[in-house]
């Protein structure tokens, strides 16, 4: 009996080691990846392909990472760039950080984990230091940390040789391109501009063109085509200069880094009534946003769960190795590429101007925070005017101004977000309420 006993020991041990070993070799980076993040500005997923859209804006660029993981239900949690990016460094939504934590620095963020970590840090600017939006995300950097382009350039020429020399360092690495080559104004080169058709007006589409168009009631539909046939051939351009900075990666840096693709907001064409993105509300065109990951050691898989930028933070951290600090809000999302679940989660959206930004001023804003006087201020990045909750295919809105207005939709009968279910005194979950009454209520640490 004591020899079966030992075997039947042995056999256990065994199984656990087993077991171990297979998540081990199963688990993406388990000795750590440097990890190369791309972030297209103004990209909607609902113009891409791969996410279901009638036209093949990026081919070159969604053909890398289908070899990889493609996450079809993540969300921006702002609509704009300035709490879309702050919030996604702190893992939080952008009313919950304020102008003083980008100065302090004894709140964690993304930049700071990975310094304290060892890991070599460069950002790529997108646009001149002009616009206290840049400023205020470029404030988490440090000077050595971010390099400059100037006027309008194409960021990949920089990112070719800014990689190649973090990839022959010793340290792990950490980049980060932003472009803005998706955002308005929308001026494809000529030899786009027959693309998926052909059209003689607008050739370029500028920001007064998207304001003055966006005043009439109704929209002119025909017109918001124009636009959007702008915005998919600018696309397919930016999808040029990302493939080739992508298929210039040398095989050796791809098999310790994780590159991801994603974007800080969408961009609207009539929908709801609406062009652009910004403050006025927050469906699906303005916040579904690709995600995208080529990982080594990882292949194929779609995943549907619903993720948001602020589980970007704790997953980059997670692929390097290095613990998630408690305070961030998001969670680690590569347990869902590994086959796990997160369980049921509520993912906060908010969007609103800051404090000193009022509707007279937005067509000139100021260009640093100094000039608006909240460097280092105790106050909320941004005010809340519309806030949301997403749970699975439930999704509730909030608009808070200039009165108040209860949207809920089922995205999975009704992805366009057509019928509101809070009409006739129906009303969403208490639990969802509840969420959107403390993402309403700005709370300051």
């Amino acid at each position: 009996m004591k020899n079966i006993s030992i075997a039947s020991g042995v056999l256990a041990i065994a199984g656990v080691l087993f077991l171990i070993g297979m998540w081990w070799y199963g688990t993406p980076c388990r000795t750590g990846c440097n990890v190369l993040l791309i972030m297209v500005d103004t990209l909607s997923a609902q113009h891409i392909k791969t996410y279901g859209y009638d036209r093949d804006t990026m081919p070159k660029t969604t053909a890398f990472f289908e070899k990889g993981v493609i996450f079809e239900n993540a969300s921006a949690n702002s609509t704009w760039t300035l709490p879309s990016f702050i919030g996604m460094y702190f893992s939080d939504i952008g009313s919950r950080v304020t102008y003083a934590d980008l100065e302090e620095r004894t709140r964690p963020h993304l930049q700071k984990e990975l310094r304290n970590h060892g890991v070599n840090i460069r950002t790529i600017r997108a646009v001149d230091n002009d616009f206290f939006i840049m400023d205020a995300i470029q404030r988490l950097y440090n000077p050595e940390e971010i390099i400059e382009g100037t006027g309008e350039y194409n960021p990949f020429t920089l990112g070719v040789n800014t990689l190649n020399e973090l990839s022959n360092s010793e340290k792990p690495f950490f980049l980060l391109v932003h472009t803005f080559q998706a955002h308005d104004p929308y001026r494809p080169a000529p030899q786009y501009q027959s693309l998926f058709e052909s059209s003689d007006k607008y050739t370029e589409v500028s920001l007064n063109d998207l304001l003055e168009a966006g005043k009439r009631t109704p929209l002119d539909m025909e017109q918001a085509d124009i636009f959007r046939l702008r915005y998919d051939q600018q696309l397919a351009e930016t999808d040029e200069n990302i493939a080739r900075f992508l298929e210039g990666i040398p095989e050796q840096t791809l098999r310790n880094t994780v590159v991801i693709l994603s974007a800080d907001h969408g961009e609207a064409f009539g929908e709801h009534d609406r062009l652009l993105h910004g403050t006025n509300g927050l469906y699906e065109e303005e916040i579904h946003v690709p995600l995208m990951m080529r990982i080594p050691g990882v292949t194929q898989k779609r995943i549907v769960e619903p993720v948001s930028l602020m589980d970007m933070s704790p997953t980059i951290l997670s692929f390097m190795r290095i613990p998630t600090p408690e305070e961030f809000n998001g969670d680690d999302i590569s347990v869902l590429i590994q086959g796990g679940s997160l369980g049921e989660r509520t993912i906060p959206l908010v969007t609103g101007f800051p404090y000193y930004v009022t509707p007279e001023t937005r067509t000139n804003p100021p260009k640093f925070l100094k000039d608006a006087g909240v460097v280092g201020v105790n106050r909320e990045l941004i005010t809340p005017k519309v806030v949301g909750v997403r749970r699975g295919s439930e999704k509730v809105i909030k608009e808070l101004l200039p009165t108040e207005k209860i949207f809920w939709f089922d995205l999975a009968s009704d992805p366009e977000e057509k019928n509101n279910l809070a009409v006739e005194g129906a009303t969403p979950p208490t639990e969802l309420m509840e969420v959107l009454a403390s993402i309403e209520k700005v709370t300051l640490r």
